[in-house]
């Protein structure tokens, strides 16, 4: 009984940032200029004119000759519906190993690492202002929470209630339109982030190769085996790519781990292998109600007249609050760069607020954008 009131509650909570959405999508459709006869363009002589009406003249100014279909602002590709649900799909997969891998930095379960990248990425896909951008538990934001999360004398509650001082500072940020700041940050800094992110995915590759993450390394035909299937899948998502038609239907990176996984399964006999659940462990994978996240606030195990409790928690939730931002946004300038669009960063500010609460409101880590699995 008491796990089913926890799924409704879970319902309940992320039914919030969609209603937060459709209020911001009202609000947006209302502060929408409306045309109007003043801006009506005339013909006269041959020349256009934009009429300028005024209480006491009538003005006609010239109008700037149109711009060439080539100089206009390239429009979003939104792509299909099946392009998106695929996208989104093969998405998930990838982030999944991070967030279990990020799960081990906080000191926390596998499955509160999991259900963190589901909560963050949920509601700041809703509020958030930049689509296609994923947010999930961070390794930025991860290691900077662990110096609560393993405190002896901390633990599971005070995480949680750094989380939400987390949410409410970044909706304070949102506020109080912190985001413009970011057009303050150098190119060289954007590329050393981008370079950082690459050593970032290669340190955690080679996690793998070692046993619970920092542990002694695996055997030697365990380093092989992995090598080999590695290369096989991006072998795989490199020809995938390249097929005329299903390669722009499909994403490459789903048909790839499809293709690994089939290739691992025929060759289990002679490529050993490990898996997920060998990782995480099998309770991590159990299935049903069980693996739900349970309402935890106010958190348990805090002492709420601890003056040194507060003061860590306070000081790591406003470093958290600060490099989830500037992880967020940096992630979402390159985004822009890429794709050619622009999103909202006062909004993403605000959507990484709500999401951070949410995620507070079940006691898991919270997060930020994530570069990676959005490009």
């Amino acid at each position: 009984a008491r796990k089913a009131v926890d799924v409704v509650l879970l319902c309940i909570a992320l039914c919030v940032p969609l209603v937060i959405f459709g209020f911001l999508k009202l609000f947006e459709g209302r502060g929408a200029p409306q045309a109007s006869e003043e801006g009506a363009a005339i013909s006269r002589l041959g020349s256009t004119y934009d009429m300028k009406t005024g209480p006491k003249n009538v003005s006609l100014t010239p109008l700037q000759p149109k711009a060439k279909a080539e100089d206009a602002p390239r429009e979003a590709d939104e792509g299909t519906v099946l392009q998106n649900a695929l996208a989104g799909f093969s998405t998930a997969m990838a982030a999944l190993p991070d967030a279990i891998s990020f799960s081990f930095i906080t000191g926390v379960s596998p499955l509160n690492g999991i259900w963190a990248g589901c909560i963050m990425g949920i509601s700041a896909g809703l509020v958030g202002g930049r689509p296609g951008m994923i947010s999930s538990a961070s390794a930025a934001t991860a290691v900077v929470l662990a110096h609560v999360s393993l405190d002896p004398h901390l633990g599971m509650g005070p995480m949680a209630l750094c989380v939400f001082i987390v949410g409410i500072l970044q909706i304070i940020a949102a506020w109080l339109r912190l985001s413009r700041f970011i057009t303050l940050i150098p190119h060289p800094v954007m590329l050393g982030f981008v370079n950082g992110l690459a050593i970032v995915m290669i340190r955690a590759q080679l996690r793998q190769y070692h046993y619970h993450g920092d542990g002694p390394w695996v055997e030697r035909d365990m380093i092989i085996s992995m090598t080999i299937t590695g290369l096989f899948a991006m072998a795989s998502a490199w020809l995938w790519a390249r097929v005329p038609y299903a390669g722009k239907v499909f994403p490459a990176p789903l048909a790839s781990l499809v293709f690994t996984a089939v290739f691992s399964i025929v060759l289990r006999d002679v490529l050993p292998r490990r898996t997920l659940r060998d990782v995480a462990g099998a309770q991590t994978f159990r299935g049903g109600i069980s693996t739900m996240p349970s309402w935890d606030f106010p958190p348990a195990g805090v002492d709420w007249n601890d003056h040194a409790m507060w003061g860590k928690v306070i000081s790591t939730a406003v470093r958290f609050a600060i490099v989830g931002l500037l992880e967020s946004l940096m992630t979402q300038a390159l985004i822009d760069q890429i794709t050619g669009t622009s999103g909202s960063m006062r909004r993403e500010c605000f959507g990484q607020g709500v999401a951070n609460i949410v995620a507070a409101l079940y006691g898991t880590q919270g997060g930020g954008a994530v570069a990676v699995p959005s490009f």
